[in-house]
């Protein structure tokens, strides 16, 4: 069996420098990380914790344990139903009682206490079968809020391409909800059956204004009369949480280089990332079948009003001369995680 072991690289002044492994976990478990890592001070001591999501077998598992070499928090694995491929879950403080908690895929809410993560689902949860997941304070009350990605739910809003469900924090933890789609009053473009509207979200403050913002991506949206080119739509925050006013992005608009092309998939990722000190975040997107399956990368600023096209970038495996071959890269495919 491939166990497989997670490893922290540390970061200092010069870059990152000398790396721990991880001590192993239980014999039956392997794919350590495989549902995904989220940094997280679960128990509010003002340390980093690591929690894993973890594969064996036909089970998942999570193990809370310091981000500090050499100590390890001792703790058993819970299991439950296999794990989707890539990170499914987010991390918030839900409840504003200074601890990190977890919203899991088909596990639930996880509340952080001074004791670390709750054994058991602390507040309900209605399955969304969600295929993202992203968390910000979307009305900056204080509480962080959660966006589920729904790309292809068999529940919620009786939608053809795809939706969002916002679950907003408060004193008593996730509390009200709402629900963004193509269908939704002012969100651009037409809700489409296959679209997969949410396949992949984001957040972060774009604009500088307080409240974090919601990138969605729906890879499988035509555009015009080219099938599965993809787009990206951009939800702004506001004092009442993400409102359907935002704007699209897809290969045929203006400043975006590259031309729509059948099965680009472009918002295949998207990542909401502050990666220069501005105070704004800019959006990075892909789309993983560019180029016959090389893949691109996407970069676009955060201004006062928005994202902008001017002067954006693109990424690929020629630009940052990899060796070959580059053909069927899929470039990309780790965005976000």
């Amino acid at each position: 069996m491939r166990h497989g072991r997670i490893t922290i690289l540390w970061g200092s002044a010069s870059g990152l420098t000398t790396g721990t492994p991880l001590p192993p976990l239980a014999a039956d478990i392997s794919g350590p990380g495989n549902g995904g890592l989220f940094p997280a001070d679960v128990n509010g001591d003002g340390a980093t914790d690591l929690v894993t999501m973890n594969v064996g077998g036909d089970d998942r598992h999570r193990h809370p344990r310091p981000l500090q070499a050499g100590h390890p928090r001792a703790g058993g694995p819970r299991g439950l139903p296999r794990l989707p491929a890539g990170p499914h879950g987010t991390v918030g403080d839900f409840d504003g009682d200074g601890t990190a908690d977890l919203a899991l895929d088909e596990i639930g809410y996880q509340r952080g206490t001074p004791s670390g993560l709750t054994p058991e689902p602390s507040w309900p949860v209605t399955d969304v079968n969600a295929s993202a997941y992203a968390s910000g304070d979307f009305d900056h009350d204080g509480y962080d809020d959660i966006a589920f990605g729904a790309a292809d739910a068999t529940t919620g809003p009786a939608v053809m391409g795809g939706f969002v469900r916002l679950v907003y924090g408060g004193p008593t933890g996730p509390s009200r909800t709402a629900y963004f789609s193509q269908a939704s009053a002012g969100v651009p473009g037409t809700d489409e059956n296959g679209d997969l509207f949410g396949h992949s979200v984001s957040t972060a403050d774009v604009n500088g204004d307080g409240y974090a913002d919601l990138a969605v991506g729906a890879p499988y949206e035509n555009i015009d009369s080219v099938a599965n080119a993809g787009s990206v739509t951009l939800l702004y925050g506001s004092a009442n949480g993400i409102t359907g006013k935002g704007a699209a992005f897809h290969q045929g608009g203006a400043g975006v280089s590259g031309s729509n092309e059948t099965n680009d998939h472009f918002g295949g990722a998207v990542w909401l990332r502050d990666i220069n000190g501005a105070g704004r975040a800019g959006l990075f997107t892909s789309a993983t079948n560019e180029d016959d399956g090389n893949g691109r990368v996407w970069n676009m600023r955060g201004t006062a009003s928005g994202i902008t096209t001017s002067g954006s970038i693109t990424i690929d495996a020629t630009s940052l001369k990899l060796p070959p071959p580059v053909s069927g890269l899929s470039f990309r495919s780790g965005l976000g995680r």
